[in-house]
């Protein structure tokens, strides 16, 4: 048997458990930061939501105000059309 040939094999095998190891351990690093860059994203867009929910509460209600002030003009203007149309006729 041609142990050197075997010897060289366990090497190449070790060498390549060795890169394989090597590699894991940066991918476990990158994890690592990765899980705390999403960490703090999440706290930043919860912090954005609480402050967005007041702008939503004041848009709601501005869009409230718009509407009542289209209705009166609306009605203010039937109302200017329907007494034209009373001096037209009389």
């Amino acid at each position: 048997m041609n142990y050197d040939r075997i010897f060289e094999k366990l090497e190449q095998l070790d060498q390549k458990v060795g890169n394989i190891e090597t590699t894991i351990a940066k991918q476990e690093v990158q994890l690592e930061n990765h899980i705390y860059r999403t960490e703090l994203a999440e706290e930043n867009i919860a912090l954005l939501r609480d402050q967005i929910k007041p702008l939503e509460t004041s848009n709601i209600q501005l869009h409230g105000i718009i509407k009542f002030f289209s209705a009166i003009g609306f009605l203010i203007t039937m109302i200017c059309t329907i007494v034209k149309i009373i001096h037209l006729v009389s």
